[in-house]
């Protein structure tokens, strides 16, 4: 190993401790200032990929909420509640709304098993639904136990929200 330092007095090699002295002071400081600026730099492209995995995540989250909410609630709902609105109710003059009633669901209920009853209503709830996509001026708004309610005229004014309703409701009748 040559070293940069001028040869000792007599040439030849330099003795050890000089070697030593010359590493410390030449070698080392400069080691020492690479290690911490490479490991800097690591860390610093690790912290780079979490935080763009990181935005890649919210984003997909953020996503996936918006469309979640467009499917829960109608499009003039899910706006307000995008922009902050506090109060997001209204008032609909003219709307017409269905309840359709399972007569005598408790004493079916009580007659056969849960399971049975559970998908016998499933199934009757999910030809309604079916039905109700040959309506788009009826929103369903709920479904609870015996209970299918939806309305017409609201959010989405229509002048004949009427008559939809009745046509929804007779074909609700032959569909049961």
């Amino acid at each position: 190993v040559k070293f940069l330092s001028p040869p000792p007095p007599g040439g030849g090699d330099p003795p050890s401790w000089q070697r030593a002295l010359y590493t410390l002071n030449h070698i080392v400081p400069s080691t020492l200032s690479v290690l911490p600026l490479s490991l800097t730099v690591r860390l610093m492209f690790e912290d780079e990929i979490r935080d763009t995995t990181m935005m890649r995540e919210t984003v997909r989250h953020i996503r996936f909420e918006k469309e979640l909410l467009s499917a829960l609630v109608p499009s003039a709902v899910a706006e307000a509640l995008a922009v902050g609105a506090s109060r997001i109710a209204g008032t609909y003059e003219d709307t017409t709304v269905l309840f359709v009633y399972i007569e005598d669901y408790r004493d079916i209920s009580f007659a056969y098993p849960a399971v049975e009853v559970i998908a016998w209503i499933n199934s009757l709830f999910h030809v309604y639904d079916a039905s109700l996509l040959s309506f788009p001026k009826v929103r369903k708004l709920e479904t609870c136990q015996n209970l299918y309610l939806c309305v017409a005229g609201c959010p989405d004014e229509c002048c004949d929200h009427s008559a939809t309703i009745v046509m929804l409701a007779i074909e609700l009748i032959r569909q049961s």
